[in-house]
């Protein structure tokens, strides 16, 4: 009976706010690129540079390569429909909302405390994220850092868990985080069981693909060999311990 009642306190946080999203972007259609999507979208207007260089192009310290796929797709099929990047926005908070329900509930948390965690995530600062298309970045690496979670398991093969090393940090720099710590925690455990070696091997390819060759094919390999390491040190070790807590 207890079990019923928290998935339908549950279902109606979460319906609720999926709802208001939807009805909001739905009523207040906006198709107009802001901000910096404009900086996004410049090049293919101009072609001032290939497009699979503007695919692998940093954007600071981020490469945004599955959300510029995302653009091309929009570009030749959807003809640049921005709407559609609000909608998946929205479409990818709900499931990493579910994700998150999943994963609080089977550890026994306060259903009270997984409710007040989902009404901070449905926060209505998200508005200006959902309809900006760049910030789709923001909510396809939250949602691989929950599925990660989720099905986190060094033990077993899981293509879910090889998809969120590869994309994440070929979404946002701050998906760096989902292959740095399953290197750290392989080398720690000094397990190199075939699982465990694939992860590991992986990581050091996706953090290569993401940061190194771009950099090589814009001539900035210096940087790639820096990267600022040392400056996101703190940043690195507080994500760890954090991740690290959650998960033991």
């Amino acid at each position: 009976m207890n079990n019923f009642i928290n998935k339908y306190l549950i279902g109606i946080v979460i319906g609720f706010h999926i709802t208001l999203y939807f009805t909001s972007i739905f009523i207040f259609k906006t198709n107009i690129p802001w901000v910096d999507d404009w900086q996004w979208i410049e090049n293919l207007q101009t072609n001032e540079i290939s497009t699979y260089k503007w695919l692998l192009k940093l954007e600071n310290i981020h490469n945004h390569f599955t959300v510029k796929l995302i653009l091309l797709f929009s570009k030749f099929y959807l003809n640049f429909n921005f709407q559609f990047f609000s909608y998946l926005s929205i479409t990818l908070l709900f499931s990493s909302s579910i994700l998150l329900y999943r994963n609080l509930a089977s550890q026994n948390i306060s259903i009270f405390f997984i409710s007040l965690l989902l009404v901070i995530l449905f926060s209505s600062k998200q508005f200006p994220s959902i309809s900006q298309m760049s910030n789709l970045s923001w909510f396809i690496c939250f949602f691989l850092i929950i599925l990660y979670y989720s099905v986190f398991n060094l033990e077993k093969i899981k293509i879910s868990k090889i998809i969120c090393l590869i994309f994440s940090p070929l979404t946002l720099g701050f998906g760096v985080l989902l292959p740095l710590y399953t290197i750290l925690l392989v080398v720690i455990k000094y397990n190199f069981s075939k699982s465990h070696l694939l992860y590991f091997v992986t990581s050091i390819l996706s953090l290569i693909f993401a940061f190194i060759i771009p950099r090589l094919i814009s001539n900035e390999i210096d940087s790639a060999i820096s990267y600022n390491f040392f400056d996101n040190l703190s940043y690195i070790i507080i994500f760890k311990i954090i991740f690290t807590f959650l998960r033991y």
